[in-house]
């Protein structure tokens, strides 16, 4: 019985078998590999601000501070784009209330026509032309009805200074991804789910939710120049965390607004990146990093005009890149010739804007906006009790001393729609954004019709240029160990080239290749999970086969960590980083696939074939069809999708994963289904 036990064993030690892909070791990376795609990003991010580094650890003057800000300015308009046409400003009014100490006006504008925005003014008690602060909503579904944002409103109107607060696309009476029951499938805790869906949306046809929100409030400003009872030499504006947000880009673009304020938001951009990843789709502007602007540099448009900061020892926005900002915004000042005109308040605590905070802000915007600095000054808080300490000594220079009580208003009194929203209130043609972004697709058909009558070698140019593919990438090919296997060769490649991520690939070569041709499978949930399949494939049918993970795939696959399920995208953080700093993720993708073509025209068996084959899945297909126009020996290519195209998109706005897919602006110029009538008109087989 021994004996034959003995036999078995060894038996089956040496029959033949295909062992798993486990077994076979198809993970080549020795280190964990799920932080790699992110490193790469954030090097590059870090590079790009290198130049723009250099010049505030110099020495410069006033004149040199006015350039840099100048040309600063000019990098955001050109990341804007053009702003739509300035028309008059349609209002309705929908109703005031009078609470004795301040007036509250329910107002519905239109920015453009047909995008309208809800907003409420409060009013001074007092007649005559008052000082004006716009003060922008930060992340919470109810916008302007915060009992936070009711609060400072009132108290602003009640030391003087009206105040206007407006609803962000996605918050308060503005929500705009609304179904056909009326309800909101992206409505997150905080609300503000929508900014991120409305930018992927957005970016496809070329506009942005910094752009919108940016364009929002602009208007409002027009709104409130229009009133007699405003003083528009005296416009102020403040927001915190997402108003914050808004805030520094309103400041950096409107020359009317002449103190500002920003809270829980200004840090470096850089380290919020590196330390709690990309935040909202409305805190980033595409591009940023390429045109090396560092939230700094939207302040420097504004300077020197009086500007305080408000921020918190323990608040995600970094405090590390808070102070070195502010470094440089000191200087900056200081070439201007006004240093005292800025400061950075760093209050004992989280994202939070308490008491002190509170004080300290509206003492700012009382000595710059209505120049009360003498003794004497009442200054009306909510409160009495609470610690003074910290403002204590800005508190006696300007003469503030707290004196009044608040109750929040009720929500029916401040809305301006029946029902709360305006998607159940728009009158016909009223446009949300999701409309919008169609009706700007609808539009550029016929600029997307001309892809066909272009040259392939200007479509070559074309896709290389929106997608952001390097062309020209050359490869070093490390061989990281060979198998034999039944009939086939399992080999092993990691290939790099000059800043580009490394590229674990696999090679099966059968050992009687019964095709003249190599077939590359990608899929996006990485070559371990098909190498068993494809080693049977390539067994049995003698085909050559190319197995790799793109970049942010399969080993490479980013932290889950760092990708929050509210930004409805797996792979959210690598992809913002990817369009800050002017590349994106299919462009990246496609250059990985020029890399393996690059390497089977170097190994010395596949060199000689004389066909390529493409066949990929999932977020894999757009980076294999924008690979495709510049892959001179492909001759079929099998896509595996169920997004049909970019325009599916723009008609399923809370479509997860959109980021893995869409090319910024290329609705201008070509669509998913262009690149494959334009590959077919290159005699290459298009097989779904």
């Amino acid at each position: 019985m021994k004996r034959c036990f003995l036999f078995l064993l060894l038996v089956g030690l040496l029959w033949p078998t295909t062992p798993s892909a486990q077994n076979r070791s198809c993970r080549l990376f020795t280190f964990d590999a799920d932080q790699m795609f992110n490193k790469y990003l954030l090097r590059q991010v870090y590079e790009q601000y290198l130049e723009r580094d250099a010049f505030f650890c110099s020495g410069f003057s006033a004149a040199e501070a006015r350039e840099y800000g100048n040309k600063a300015k000019q990098a955001y308009l050109d990341l804007l784009g053009p702003m739509p046409n300035r028309t008059a400003v349609a209002v309705e009014h929908c109703g005031n209330h009078n609470f004795g100490a301040f007036s509250l006006e329910k107002i519905i504008y239109q920015s453009s026509p047909n995008r309208r925005v809800t907003a409420n003014l409060y009013l001074p008690g007092q007649a005559g032309k008052h000082p004006v602060v716009l003060m922008l909503c930060g992340h919470g579904a109810q916008g302007k009805q915060t009992p936070f944002y009711q609060y400072q409103a009132a108290l602003y109107a009640a030391n003087g200074i009206a105040t206007m607060v407006v609803d962000p696309p996605g918050q308060g009476e503005r929500f705009q991804l609304i179904d056909k029951d009326g309800n909101n499938p992206a409505r997150g805790g905080s609300g503000t789910n929508e900014h991120t869906l409305l930018l992927m949306n957005s970016l496809i046809v070329g506009e942005s939710m910094v752009k919108d929100e940016l364009w929002d409030n602009l208007r409002a400003i027009d709104y409130l120049c229009s009133r007699p009872d405003i003083d528009t030499s005296r416009i102020g504006c403040f927001g915190f965390s997402g108003g914050g947000t808004q805030a520094e880009y309103l400041l950096a673009f409107d020359t009317r607004i002449k103190v500002g304020g920003i809270g829980g938001y200004f840090t470096q951009r850089r380290r919020s990146m590196e330390v709690i990843a990309p935040q909202d789709g409305c805190q980033h502007l595409p591009g940023e990093g390429l045109k090396a602007l560092e939230q700094v540099d939207f302040v420097t448009a504004f300077a020197p005009k009086p500007l305080i900061i408000i921020n918190g020892a323990y608040d995600f926005v970094d405090r590390i890149g808070a102070e070195a900002g502010y470094r440089e915004l000191k200087k900056f000042y200081a070439a201007c010739g006004r240093p005292e005109q800025v400061l950075l308040y760093t209050g004992d605590d989280g994202h939070a804007f308490g008491e002190e905070k509170q004080r300290l802000v509206l003492a700012w915007f009382l000595k710059y906006l209505c120049n009360k600095e003498q003794k004497g000054q009442t200054f009306r808080n909510p409160s009495s009790e609470a610690d003074y300490a910290s403002v204590k000594a800005f508190a006696e220079e300007t003469g503030i001393t707290p004196a009044y009580d608040f109750e929040p208003i009720p929500a029916n009194e401040m809305l301006c729609t029946p029902k709360g929203n305006l998607s159940t209130f728009l009158p016909k043609g009223e446009l949300l954004t999701p409309a919008r972004n169609q009706q700007i697709w609808q539009e550029q058909a016929g600029s997307r019709a001309k892809f066909h009558t272009l040259s392939p070698e200007a479509q070559n140019r074309q896709v290389i240029s929106l997608a952001g593919i390097n062309p020209g990438v050359e490869v070093r090919v490390e061989k990281a160990g060979s198998t034999a296997l039944e009939g086939i060769r399992f080999e092993r490649y990691i290939l790099h080239a000059e800043n580009e991520t490394p590229l674990p690939c696999l090679l099966l070569l059968p050992d009687k290749p019964q095709r003249d041709a190599v077939r590359i499978i990608l899929h996006e949930q990485g070559k371990c999970l098909i190498a068993d399949s494809c080693i049977q494939l390539c067994q049995n049918s003698g085909e050559i086969i190319l197995l790799a993970d793109l970049r942010g795939l399969g080993e490479s696959r980013d932290k889950p960590e760092r990708n929050e399920s509210k930004y409805f995208n797996t792979e959210y953080s690598v992809g913002m980083m990817s369009l800050h700093i002017g590349k994106t993720l299919v462009g990246q993708r496609a250059t990985d696939i020029l890399m393996l073509a690059s390497f089977i025209g170097q190994h010395e068996t596949l060199k000689n074939c004389r066909d390529l084959q493409l066949e990929a899945y999932g977020k894999c297909v757009p980076p294999a069809l924008h690979a495709a126009f510049l892959l001179d020996n492909l001759r079929e290519i099998r896509l595996h999708s169920e997004l049909p195209s970019w325009e599916y998109l723009l008609e399923h706005p809370t479509t997860k994963e959109q980021l893995s897919y869409i090319v910024p602006k290329a609705s201008k110029y070509y669509d998913l289904p262009d690149l494959q009538k334009a590959l077919k008109a290159r005699k290459i087989s298009v097989i779904h």
